[in-house]
């Protein structure tokens, strides 16, 4: 039956209101961003993701991240009462279960608040179950629309084979193309990492084929191949897709030929031209850029490896039968081209990932 007055004079106030929660996003270097929970008081925004963080950490969790059996996460927090401070220095109290399903959702990613681009997907999740917790999103409709694009490409859809390819594809190969094609209308690099033999050279061909013939793109691709491989391609293309036309940059006269870029739907150069030719090549801007036995590059020290980043194309696409060779460095080689940055620098990598499973076994 007590009742309890504040005088003025004393230090600490809290505040009385009513608060809601609501998601954010903000730039967090090129093509990353972060989501943070804010908590808005009154038209203040206050952060509230360190305070979930805090939680996070505070729980006994395992090496996977997760709680152990039988742990009841609302009577952990059924009497925590957390405070933040308004600029004035009035505190606003937070009762530890209404934080508890923002605790479960920053728990379902392992507290990953940073996401790229390319995770919009992931970070579409975490939106989602923050909203159904009562944060409501505040901005950010592209990104929304990124990530449910992106989550559609768990279901690689069964795409239509462009009427101008001179194929019949294997069921395979159309999930290939279907694949390739959905990774390209969202502007996302990928590797094609079919086996020697299974047909990487037609998959490709009926996306040249889908952009060029079919939707009539406004730019030539480019083609990146072993010395080797030209002829190959030459034949391929003119078996598969006869109508695009195909410009080779080989022999003595390429430089006399490259006035012929921007006519051209495919234009196909070597490996070890891209060192000698890159400064007038890429001074065009391409649709798609394709690096086939894209294992050449596997040394992100070596020449080519530095000019190929250097390629401006809508879409970045590599074809191997053998991403990986001696070890992961090699597919972060890759992933630094087709989609920059999406893991980390190299030694960030070596250390969260190469170091883990290479020299401990680690396959979480």
């Amino acid at each position: 039956g007590w009742k309890v007055k504040i005088d003025k004079s004393w230090p600490v106030h809290l505040y009385e209101g009513d608060a809601s929660f609501q998601t954010v996003i903000e730039p967090s270097g090129q093509d990353w961003f972060s989501l943070g929970l804010q908590l808005d008081v009154d038209g203040t925004a206050l952060d509230v993701t360190p305070t979930i963080m805090q939680i996070i950490a505070s729980l006994p969790l395992d090496e996977f991240g997760s709680l152990p059996d039988g742990f009841e996460l609302e009577s952990y927090l059924s009497n925590v009462v957390l405070y933040q401070s308004l600029p004035n220095g009035t505190l606003v109290p937070i009762g530890g279960t209404k934080l508890i399903g923002f605790v479960e959702a920053f728990l379902e990613l392992q507290g990953i608040t940073r996401f790229h681009q390319a995770e919009a997907g992931r970070a579409l999740q975490l939106v989602e179950a923050l909203d159904g917790c009562g944060a409501k999103w505040q901005g950010g409709p592209e990104l929304l629309e990124l990530g449910k694009r992106l989550q559609s490409l768990a279901t690689i859809p069964d795409e239509d084979i462009p009427a101008s390819l001179n194929a019949e594809l294997r069921p395979y190969q159309r999930i290939g193309f279907g694949w390739l094609k959905a990774l390209s209308d969202n502007g996302f690099g990928g590797v094609l990492a079919d086996d020697m033999g299974l047909g990487k050279t037609v998959q490709t061909l009926a996306l040249l084929a889908s952009r060029h013939l079919e939707n009539k793109t406004d730019r030539p691709s480019l083609l990146v191949v072993p010395t080797s491989l030209i002829s190959n391609w030459q034949t391929e293309a003119k078996r598969f897709a006869p109508d695009l036309k195909l410009l080779t940059l080989h022999g003595s006269d390429r430089h006399e030929r490259m006035e012929h870029i921007a006519n051209s739907d495919l234009v196909i150069t070597t490996y070890p031209l891209i060192n000698r030719d890159h400064e007038k090549l890429f001074t065009y801007e391409f649709d798609l850029a394709i690096l086939d036995e894209a294992q050449a590059v596997k040394n992100p020290a070596s020449n080519v490896a530095k000019r190929i980043r250097d390629i401006k194309a809508r879409q970045r696409i590599a074809l191997t039968g053998t991403p990986v060779e001696n070890n992961l460095t090699e597919l972060w080689a890759l992933y630094d081209w087709l989609i920059p940055g999406f893991l980390g620098d190299r030694k960030s990598f070596a250390s969260e990932y190469r170091n883990p499973i290479e020299q401990k076994g680690d396959q979480g």
